[in-house]
């Protein structure tokens, strides 16, 4: 009886024990290398991991990222990365055929554009208005909501590689999005204060994401960031008379944009022509200057208020 009542003790302590815990994690050989293609995911791979990964940004600032093609330099830096952070879609075509000829298999690919909704652009019919559906527009980034979403994405796949770091990242990435909810915040304040909801782009529009998620009907000279640049006078003419009849204060061009357009609109009309920021890339001076992507969106609310107050 005795034997009985002891065996069922030792069966139930070491059923309570349970499976001994799993080994700690082992600290990475070196910091991750880590490319990321454009500005925008530069910044917030820099903002969540700081000094705690090797970063580079493939693209050098006061580049164009539409018309930007690999040097054997490039292909190297690719070559070496742990993980690789790019937009996706059709915005970087010249990365696929570069990243078949790199025989990395270990190596981890994330396209950003996987943690949002995809969003067609919308093209201008012949009287100027945006209608049914073109390309996909990558640039996702530009609404705040979507750069959460982004910055999730990122922080969850450093943890995976990192885990030592992992609660690093965490807190770093929380205090991130706490930033960019502000800007959202302040984005709808915006919009409620404003006194209209149209606003023209005298360039390229690569604004789908913002413009949609916060209610603005936007026109511009072309349909998306395509390469071809050669304004239809019909469309100018267009603006014009749009600008004209509803007194719309301001005219926008976009960055890495000689704005010769949208500076012939602003002539036309007497509208006041100012910079709104994609945040695609940044000139080396701004880069120097350790701008960020906040920073550029705050602009980019100043210059909403100009257009909407």
């Amino acid at each position: 009886m005795y034997k009985i009542a002891i065996l069922v003790l030792f069966v139930a302590f070491f059923s309570a024990c349970g499976s001994p815990p799993p080994p700690p994690p082992e600290p990475l050989d070196a910091p991750l290398k880590i490319v990321a293609t454009v500005f925008p995911q530069y910044d917030f791979i820099r903002n969540i991991a700081g000094d705690r990964v090797d970063l580079t940004m493939l693209i050098p600032p006061g580049t164009d990222s539409h018309y930007f093609e690999p040097t054997v330099q490039d292909i190297a830096i690719l070559a070496e990365a742990d993980l690789l952070v790019y937009v996706g879609e059709r915005s970087e075509n010249w990365l696929y055929p570069t990243l078949a000829s790199i025989e990395r298999p270990d190596m981890q690919t994330i396209s950003i554009i996987d943690f949002v909704e995809t969003m067609q652009e919308l093209h201008f019919d012949d009287e100027g208005e945006r209608v049914g559906n073109s390309q996909i527009d990558e640039h996702i980034w530009t609404s705040p909501w979507n750069a959460v979403s982004i910055v999730e994405g990122i922080t969850d796949a450093l943890s995976q590689m990192d885990p030592i770091n992992a609660d690093f990242f965490r807190q770093n990435a929380d205090t991130y999005i706490r930033e960019l909810e502000l800007l959202g915040q302040s984005l709808h304040t915006t919009m409620n204060m404003s006194a209209r909801q149209v606003v023209v782009f005298g360039d390229r529009f690569p604004f789908l994401y913002l413009t949609t998620h916060l209610g603005l009907t936007a026109f511009a000279a072309f349909d998306n960031c395509s390469d071809n640049m050669q304004a239809d006078p019909a469309r100018v003419a267009q603006l014009i008379d749009l600008v004209n009849e509803q007194e719309i204060p301001v005219v926008f061009y976009t960055e890495f944009s000689d704005g010769t357009i949208a500076n012939a609109i602003a002539e036309a009309t007497g509208a006041e022509l100012l910079q709104i920021h994609s945040a695609h890339n940044l000139t080396q001076e701004e880069f120097e200057d350790n701008v960020t992507f906040l920073e550029l969106m705050w602009h980019n609310i100043d210059v909403l208020r100009a257009a909407l107050w």
